[in-house]
Parts: C-alpha cells; structure tokens; sequence
C-alpha cells in the first residue's frame, strides 16, 4: 500500500507499506490498543496512516470502527447510537466536533478518550474539549513513516513541546550535524526506528536518501531529552525564518497565535517583496 505523506515540505511522497510492514503493526497492536479501547470515531480519514492503523487494530480487536469525512450534525447520532467511546482526529476537526456536539446537550458525555495527532492543541482548545467530553485527552507524535512512538497527556498549561517518552521497542536519539548522538539535553536534530518504519518512497530515491537512512527516519524535526527522559521539539530545520537577518523560529510565533481565545489553528511564515526581500 503506498500512502501519501508530505510532513510539513508540502512535497508529497509515497511511503511503501509492504505485508511485513503491516504485520509489525499488528504485532504492536496491544500496545497502541492500549491508548483507548471501545467504539471509535476517525476523522483523520482512512487515507491517512494514522486513521488506516486505527481501522486495522479495531478489527483486529473486534471492535466497530467508523471513519467520517465530513463534520455535520449528524455526528452527535451517530456518538449515541454506536455508544462511541473514543475520537480521534486533528485539532481543527475535533474543535468543529465539538461544536456540533455542544449544540445537542449531553451528546458527547460517552466520550472517554479522545486522541489528537498531527499538532499540538492550544489551551484554548483542551478548555473547549473539556467543556463537552468528560474525555481523557492524549497528544500522539509520530509520522506516517514510523507510525507513533510517543503519546502524553494533554493539559492545559502544559509545556507544549513535550510529547511524552517514547514507546518500548522505538529508539529516538538526538544527533548532530555529523550524525553523533548528542549529551543530554543538548539541541540536535531528531531520528527514529521503529519495527513499523517503512523502508523507503516509492519511486524517491532522492527523498529516501534525505530521510529513511541506516534504519532511521529523520522527520526534519529539532528536539532534545530533558532529564526526565521525555522527548521535547523544539522546531523544524526547515521552518526557521531569516527575517532580515535575525532568525525566528515560527513555533514561537504559532504558540502565540494559538494562546488567543477563538483560534483554532495557526501558522506562521515568511513572506517577501516584489524585490525578494523578506517583509
């Protein structure tokens, strides 16, 4: 199965998922089982690995499994019907889950867990959360590539760049320029393996040799390892804006953003003049 992935390069990218690729997901299914058990909803969509490898462990569990695409006011009936236990999607979705649901009182009080991957929720959203589903949230890092490798509680307050320690069997170092692992809690740039991680693109050699190398997926992202041994990004190697010469990294910006009650997302980037200068 090749399925499509761009991390944040905007550039898609076929990851190769073979039969053995699969069969290590399933061999680790008790393990991401263990994040929430019980009828689910996706709303990452089945396209995505994320909501594919949820499908498969909910067969593979016996349990049902829906995945919608579309957030209307049907979805409150549906969560009733099915007795949902579980949602998992992307901020922007389960912000507008929310929504619908608040408008019919008590429709999401099944919801005991809701997973969220792809971005970190803002304060402003775990509030919103938490006024409808009387649900335990969790954040997931991880990628198409290798699956997920660390999941944490999500609270509000919390330091946003901590996801948590990684899960038994994922090795997660951080390496300098030159490929060395780093001290602790030293800035480096992330890699991981993982028995789920894909060998390579399909038909990429170009972006295979970038990313998938020695059995380690590097996703671009720069981090560290505190004391306590939980992993924490710091940015991305690609996003820093030079901005007149003075360099900014764009989570800084974002985490502002999204600190303002009513905003559900954000992004920040650079933008340039007629000239090419940076404004």
């Amino acid at each position: 199965r090749l399925v499509l992935t761009s991390g944040t390069t905007g550039k898609a990218k076929a990851a190769e998922y073979s039969v053995g690729t699969f069969q290590a997901r399933l061999d680790n299914a008790e393990r991401l089982w263990n994040l929430g058990t019980g009828n689910r909803i996706n709303f990452l969509g089945v396209s995505t690995m994320g909501g594919l490898s949820q499908g498969m462990l909910s067969l593979w569990a016996g349990a049902p499994f829906f995945a919608i695409d579309a957030i209307t006011p049907a979805v409150p009936a549906i969560i009733a019907e099915f007795s949902v236990t579980l949602l998992l999607g992307s901020t922007v979705t389960l912000a507008m889950v929310a929504d619908v649901c608040a408008a019919v009182p008590g429709s999401g009080d099944s919801i005991s867990q809701i997973l969220i991957g792809g971005s970190v929720p803002s304060d402003a959203l775990l509030t919103r959360l938490a006024t409808v589903f009387p649900a335990h949230v969790l954040v997931l890092y991880g990628s198409t590539e290798g699956g997920i490798i660390t999941a944490r509680p999500a609270t509000v307050g919390a330091d946003a760049r901590n996801v948590g320690v990684p899960f038994p069997g994922v090795l997660v170092e951080i390496v300098d320029e030159s490929g060395e692992v780093v001290d602790t809690p030293t800035v480096g740039e992330i890699r991981y393996r993982s028995p789920e991680l894909v060998e390579r693109y399909y038909r990429n050699p170009e972006a295979t040799a970038t990313s998938l190398r020695d059995g380690y997926f590097y996703p671009g992202d720069r981090g560290q390892f505190p004391e306590a041994g939980e992993l924490m990004i710091v940015g991305r190697f690609d996003d820093v804006l030079n901005i007149g010469g003075v360099k900014i990294d764009p989570l800084t910006i974002e985490s502002a953003a999204l600190s303002v009650q009513g905003v559900l997302d954000a992004a920040a980037y650079a933008i340039s003049d007629d000239a090419g200068r940076p404004m």
